[in-house]
């Protein structure tokens, strides 16, 4: 583990180098400096004095010099994923002129991808665009892969550029993130936030966007480099300049004893006589720029810590000329690389040296065979029976082992949906389909449905008993008056109480008297008759004497009034239709015309056909009720008629497009679910629609890169690959046959890593 140390760390691009002086203690990193060059000779020297201006710049800030150097470039620098044999010769030239010990270097690109599933700002696939003084790079990560990567020149027109780079790409399949890296983001940021994506660069939809300036991406990268070398978290912070005197001053404290154990450590070990001493490999690996320190010791603590990867990827790699010295676990998360340390030749050499060795013995041993009589001969064929069975059984099991022994990966693909909206036009007029101008024909259906629903009243209204009893009618009149049964009368000081007669009855004329004392009396006609109120409740017992006049006639000649008082009236509640009951009827009729809908226009429709929904229209006429609103009911029933109108179309003429229109939009490294696409229809105008489009993706894996990358790993490595393996939504590993933990292992034979994909379309 790296604990208070000091490092430069270098981002290098083609033509801009920017670099930072880092403290490492114990999961804390502090950027203490961090600067930036552009314009320099891009040639050997002139990057050699780029480096040397910018270490000056460390310590004329800082007063320090850092113990170690990792250097992080960008795709720019790599040829078949390994550094160009120019820049090779650029970071010799590093070293040796500056005398930097070098730890390794770190693809960008890659470090980017960690950084952003880290956060998980975005998704797995996305691009990274770099954009420079001088040129603009552009990097397709796919499935948490660095898949492509072009630049170009910059010029004056940060749009033509960005056309340029797409259109270099190789796949037109683009993904709708970006993280873009400028060290003038506030001014790119409007220029790249108002491009028109879709329509002039042939994205589906606007990409979601996040920007880094050199701050951010010099602590992201950082964070992610040193925090898988020490193999825990670590938190990048500004550091303090004003106290970097106290913190050397701690750090010279600390060394002194650190510098006697290496000086205990440095001693050189006693060579027994009898075993050849190992090769000299060093001035072999020089050769090659390794990165080994003079003195032999081995690896520095960086590369113990897993940043340095050199040849090909191995499970531990080790300095055979030094075992006790050196034990480098590679970490499988991050590709760091250091191409230039030819560990491949350094590990043959020194199995080579060990084969010499057993080859040398050998031959001694068969010397003596040799020179010994008949029966020792036998004699020691009697030990080689002991000793054989326990070669065998090794060489048996290792053999079932790499024949026999399987391992079984089960994985569940996470799911993605991505929409797609596209034009299209339903005419009822055409004759045939134009699938280059969005036209489909299409039906205008229409029918008729009668619906009659009932439900119990929820209302309630006041009722009872009109009070009856008999009324004296008087004519004055000179004509004798005859009033039919029904005919109506009202009270003089209320005419909204009403009484009905319940009989007919004629009323005399009026007539004359006179007295003996010749006055003459004008007598008026009466008569009796039957009548009742109108109204219910103790207020319809009129009380006798309760004068009422009739409707339309004239009240001074025709009148009437209670003989004795009425009697039989009452009032009480009972249940009547309410507007709520009528509310509650419509509602019904359309929820079951609604639930209905399907069948009824399945009836009217062909199989190859299919309704457009949002054109669905449904009108009610000719309404009828049992009860009116107020009258006593205990149910009420509505009938009425639904009249019904949609567009239908062709199940093949949509699907024709909707095909089209799947292989430009669907991204690479995906499985549709053809059968479960869905698709809807939004009207704009008229017969014009938007055919809105949802398509279930699920991640599709080479299994054959799988199996090749867990070949030979412990259990524990394969969770870690699987776990960080994009896509992976869950995954199942099991041993065939089962074996104990610590002899889980996938195995050497990559046909015997068997992958399956669950819930495959």
């Amino acid at each position: 583990m790296i604990e208070d140390r000091w490092l430069n760390v270098f981002v290098a691009f083609e033509s801009e180098l920017f670099g930072g002086l880092v403290r490492v203690e114990d999961g804390l990193v502090e950027l203490m400096v961090l600067s930036r060059l552009s314009g320099f000779d891009t040639t050997e020297d002139g990057f050699v004095e780029a480096v040397d201006k910018m270490l000056s710049s460390f310590y004329e800030q800082s007063g320090v010099e850092a113990d170690k150097s990792i250097f992080i470039v960008s795709q720019d620098w790599l040829i078949a994923n390994d550094l160009t044999p120019t820049r090779k010769e650029f970071l010799r030239k590093v070293k040796k002129q500056l005398e930097l010990k070098v730890s390794g270097f770190v693809v960008l690109e890659e470090a980017v991808i960690f950084a952003v599933k880290k956060e998980q700002t975005t998704s797995d696939s996305f691009f990274f665009l770099t954009i420079l003084e001088e040129n603009i790079g552009l990097t397709r990560v796919e499935l948490g892969r660095v898949s492509e990567h072009v630049t170009v020149s910059r010029s004056q027109n940060l749009k033509e550029d960005m056309a340029e780079l797409i259109s270099r790409l190789k796949h037109q399949v683009k993904p709708l993130k970006m993280v873009v890296f400028s060290q003038q983001k506030d001014l790119i940021r409007p220029i790249l936030m108002n491009m028109d994506w879709q329509q002039e660069l042939g994205f589906v939809q606007d990409p979601e966007i996040i920007f880094w300036d050199k701050k951010e991406l010099f602590s992201k990268v950082v964070e992610v480099v040193l925090g898988d070398a020490q193999k825990k978290q670590v938190r990048v912070a500004m550091g303090d300049l004003t106290k970097l005197k106290e913190s050397k001053d701690k750090e010279s404290e600390t060394k002194e004893p650190a510098d006697k154990k290496e000086a205990v450590k440095d001693q050189p070990e006693t060579v027994e006589p009898d075993k050849p001493e190992p090769m000299d490999y060093q001035a072999e690996a020089d050769k090659d720029w390794e990165v080994k320190e003079k003195d032999g010791s081995g690896f520095d603590e960086l590369a113990e810590a897993g940043v340095i990867l050199g040849g090909k990827e191995k499970d531990n790699l080790t300095d055979s000329a030094n075992p006790p010295q050196v034990q480098l676990k590679i970490p499988d998360k991050l590709k760091t690389k250091v191409s230039l340390l030819n560990v491949k030749r350094v590990s043959l050499g020194g199995g080579a040296a060990k084969v010499w060795g057993v080859m040398r013995n050998g031959g001694g041993l068969m010397k003596k065979i040799t020179s010994v009589g008949f029966s020792a001969l036998f004699g020691w064929l009697g030990y080689i029976g002991v000793v054989l069975p326990f070669l065998i059984l090794p060489v048996a099991a290792g053999l079932l082992y790499y024949f026999v022994f399987k391992a079984v990966i089960v994985i569940t693909p996470k799911t993605e949906a991505l929409t797609k909206n596209i034009a299209i036009t339903l005419d009822p007029s055409a004759k045939s389909a134009d699938f280059q101008a969005g036209i489909i024909p299409a039906r205008q259906v229409e029918f008729t449905v009668d619906k009659k629903v009932s439900v119990a009243t929820s209302g309630t209204t006041e009722t009872g008993e009109p009070g009856q009893g008999v009324i004296i009618i008087f004519n004055k009149s000179s004509n004798p008056k005859t009033f039919k049964k029904g005919a109506v009368l009202y009270l003089t000081n209320d005419k909204t109480k009403k009484i009905v007669l319940e009989e007919t009855v004629q009323v005399a004329s009026q007539s004359s008297q006179t007295n003996e004392n010749e006055v003459t009396t004008l007598i008026p006609g009466k008569a009796e008759a039957k009548a009742k109120t109108s109204f219910f409740g103790e207020e319809a017992n009129l009380p006798a004497g309760k004068e009422m006049f009739f409707e339309k006639l004239d009240t001074k000649i025709y009148k009437a009034k209670v003989k004795e008082a009425f009697t039989g009236g009452k009032k009480y509640e009972v249940k009547a239709v309410s507007k709520d009951d009528v509310n509650r009827l419509k509602d019904k009729i359309k929820n079951e015309v609604e639930k209905e809908i399907d069948r009824l226009i399945a009836d009217q429709i062909k199989d190859d056909e299919e309704m457009v929904k949002s054109s669905l229209k449904i009108k009610y006429e000719k309404e009828s009720l049992s009860a009116q609103v107020g009258k006593p009911a205990e149910s009420v029933t509505l009938t009425t008629k639904a009249k019904i109108s949609v567009l239908v179309y062709k199940k093949g003429d949509v699907a024709k497009i909707v095909d089209e229109a799947l292989e430009k939009i669907v991204p690479g490294g995906f499985l549709i679910d053809k059968d479960n696409v869905k698709w809807s229809f939004k009207p704009l105008e008229k017969n014009n629609y938007q055919l809105q489009l949802k398509v279930p993706l699920k991640w599709s894996f080479d299994t054959q890169i799988i199996r090749d990358s867990l070949q030979g790993k412990d259990k524990n490595t394969a969770y870690f690959y699987l776990s960080n393996l994009p896509g992976v939504y869950a995954f199942k590993i099991s041993f065939q046959p089962p074996v104990p933990g610590f002899l889980q292992r996938m195995p050497y034979k990559t046909d015997n890593i068997l992958v399956k994909i669950q819930s495959e379309f």
